[in-house]
């Protein structure tokens, strides 16, 4: 049976729905009961068992780096009928990160449309993070530079979940913005400087630096870097030759944050907006939170 939704519960009602005697010796703070109820540790009241049910029970544990999780998708994998109430708590052990192939990816995703009475629970004592956004081109010629790529959201939960987040959880850093073009004349020639690419932002895949501007340009700019699992890279250098040079590209974004504008030439040729980071949370509205830990990134 499946715990009352509203109004009294009893202690025999949760005895039987725990297949115990209903006449057992309970309490609130017994681990089964928290299980049931999910909530793993801290206050405990009757209302956290409204419409549970002891259902399927999903333990994972995520012991190697893991990409796109989806909790709905792995109990399933795991012999879960999809119409059963599922018990599932996910633990990522330390040192392990839960991250994300591309930016349009979610590093971990709770899934949608369980039963009533699902309770699902995520402890994180490693890394949840998004992918990093790439870094943009240089300008080049009539070609101008362009801006980098928005970070990939960490973790998305679309159904109620408690998180107890023990380390770190953060979104994808944006890449850096492309340099400004540079050109002089001189006599019957015009000098070009190419703008340097935009750095790469943070995340477990990261982001690819860009390239720098270099198509017929006489002094070429360098590409960016990529970033790291928790820092953006730096971006490239404008085309010079010591007087006159191309805008640097700007550094990528570390966890959750912004990658920084690709400069301006020595002439005034501007350069491309950085990305905008990947948030940390989505359907923050169905997290309780155990424990916040280290976040970065947009929680909405």
């Amino acid at each position: 049976m499946t715990l009352p939704a509203s109004g009294t519960i009893s202690m025999s009602q949760v005895n039987t729905e725990l297949s115990q005697s209903a006449t057992a010796i309970i309490t609130l703070n017994d681990s089964n009961v928290r299980t049931l109820f999910g909530v793993p540790s801290g206050t405990i009241s009757m209302s956290n068992g409204y419409g549970k049910s002891v259902g399927y029970t999903f333990n994972a544990t995520i012991s190697a780096n893991t990409q796109n999780y989806n909790l709905k998708s792995a109990a399933t994998a795991a012999g879960w009928n999809g119409t059963t109430a599922l018990n599932a708590t996910v633990t990522i052990n330390t040192g392990v990160y839960v991250g994300s192939s591309s930016t349009a990816g979610i590093a971990f995703d709770t899934g949608v449309t369980f039963p009533t009475g699902t309770t699902l629970s995520l402890i994180n004592n490693g890394y949840i993070v998004g992918c990093g956004g790439g870094g943009g081109t240089g300008a080049q010629g009539t070609v101008a530079a362009t801006g980098g790529a928005t970070g990939g959201l960490a973790l998305k939960a679309q159904q109620a979940i408690s998180v107890t987040n023990n380390n770190i959880i953060g979104g994808g850093g944006g890449g850096g913005g492309g340099g400004g073009y540079a050109s002089v004349v001189s006599g019957k020639s015009t000098i070009s400087y190419g703008g340097g690419g935009g750095g790469g932002g943070a995340g477990y895949n990261v982001g690819t630096g860009g390239a720098g501007g270099t198509s017929l340009v006489s002094f070429p700019g360098t590409g960016g870097n990529a970033g790291t699992s928790s820092t953006g890279g730096a971006g490239g250098g404008g085309g010079t030759d010591g007087v006159t040079s191309g805008g640097s590209g700007g550094a990528g974004g570390g966890l959750g944050s912004a990658g920084s504008t690709g400069g301006t030439s020595t002439t005034g040729g501007g350069g491309a907006g950085g990305g905008t980071g990947g948030g940390c949370v989505s359907g923050n509205s169905n997290i309780t939170w155990v424990a916040i830990g280290t976040r970065y990134g947009s929680i909405v």
